[in-house]
């Protein structure tokens, strides 16, 4: 090969290597774009399909999703065709429903539906498949009734058990909406870049975690110590107002319906664990419970004599454990069978 023909094949190949570079980049962000576009609709698929059972709803804000199978958050969650949550084998029923109405704490968060006390309750009565858990999530007071009116315009229960958190009683001037359920909601809400993309809200979620993890001390779950010792604090004025009103539209359901209600109240482990003594939301409700228009009734001392056991879920200040709820079930049919004999 002569002097000129090595220099020109030398030119081609150094012309070579910038363009077998540049497609070598661009096959890695193509790579990455793929591989991102991939994990983004893997993730949407996953936390909007099988990990959310939330959507929203005009009136309530939100409402759990019509024939859902999936998780919340870390045991299954499945519902009717109502968006009513059920367990895997609810059977037939009598046709006589009994419609149990809440929060959270109803609805069974942190246990499977067979464990929650509604069920739990016509199991031991032999109606488990009569049982209806309309609750949900974060619902007040205003939600639960919006609930129970719905329920009735397709059928009458033969009676209705509203299980009141007491945290009915602080939030009722604010009802949770599908942003406070959804976390990735709130950062779409939030827009800027990318405020759409569950990768970044997932990403964004776990660093979060990271950083509460090893940054300063985090506090209780909940200060519950106003709403529990002192409920006329100014802070909770307008909770309370609002409160009375909806009292007073569940008292007024019972009138023109004429189906029976009961509130079962249901306490924070505060009140049971270490403070029995904070009793303020019991003696607010004993006292509009005495007219008679609704019937309530207080575990408080059947929860009190197993305080050492196992009552509540981890940490939590409310949610029962599956213990806690087999314990109020079994006390809700004594309480019921005594009252009706």
């Amino acid at each position: 090969m002569t002097v000129a023909n090595r220099s020109a094949a030398a030119k081609a190949d150094g012309n070579r290597r910038p363009r077998s570079l540049a497609m070598g980049m661009a096959l890695v962000v193509v790579g990455a774009v793929v591989a991102l576009l991939t994990l983004e609709g893997t993730l949407r698929l996953v936390l909007e399909h099988y990990l959310n059972p939330f959507e929203p709803d005009a009136e309530l804000g939100y409402r759990l999703k019509p024939s859902f199978a999936g998780r919340y958050p870390w045991v299954s969650v499945r519902t009717d065709e109502e968006g009513y949550r059920v367990a895997r084998r609810p059977g037939s029923s009598s046709g006589r429903k009994i419609l149990f109405v809440g929060d959270s704490v109803t609805f069974g968060f942190g246990v499977e539906a067979q464990d929650a006390y509604p069920l739990r309750f016509g199991e031991s009565i032999g109606r488990a498949a009569d049982v209806v858990n309309a609750a949900v999530p974060g619902y007040n007071l205003q939600q639960v009734l919006l609930t129970t009116e719905r329920f009735l315009k397709r059928q009458t229960p033969e009676f209705i058990v509203y299980g009141l958190c007491l945290n009915d009683i602080s939030g009722a001037a604010a009802p949770a909406t599908y942003s406070d359920i959804d976390p990735h909601r709130r950062r779409v809400d939030r827009g800027g870049v990318l405020s759409s993309s569950f990768l970044v809200s997932f990403v964004e979620r776990r660093f979060d975690r990271l950083a509460r993890r090893f940054g300063p001390a985090a506090p209780a779950e909940e200060d519950v110590g106003p709403l529990l010792q002192n409920l006329s604090s100014p802070d909770l004025g307008e909770s309370v107002r609002a409160f009375d009103h909806q009292w007073g539209e569940l008292q007024d359901l019972r009138r023109r319906t004429g189906i029976p209600i009961v509130v079962l109240i249901l306490p924070y482990r505060q009140q049971i664990v270490d403070h029995p003594d904070w009793r303020a939301p019991q003696e607010f409700l004993g006292r509009k419970c005495a007219d008679g228009e609704v019937r309530c009734l207080d575990p408080w001392s059947v929860l009190i004599e197993h305080k050492r056991e196992p009552l509540y879920n981890g940490s939590s200040s409310m949610h029962f454990s599956p213990m806690g709820h087999r314990l109020i079930a079994a006390w809700l049919v004594n309480s019921m069978a005594r009252a009706r004999n």
